[in-house]
């Protein structure tokens, strides 16, 4: 068991569980995010949001 000390709730994390975040898991006693390193937001945006302006660059 573990405990969390990174936000107020100071959770006490037992092997193999989470925390109330649910981002945050107990492995080998020490306290991780099970997130590290994994893709966890997207959004899409377009690289020329407006037309004419490129238009304008072109010619």
């Amino acid at each position: 068991m573990a405990k969390c000390n990174l936000c107020f709730r100071h959770c006490n994390i037992s092997e193999g569980s989470f925390g109330f975040c649910e981002v945050r898991t107990c492995k080998n006693g020490s306290v991780i995010p099970d997130n590290y390193g994994k893709l966890t937001s997207i959004a899409l945006d377009p690289i020329v949001k407006k037309q004419h302006l490129l238009i304008l660059y072109i010619i």
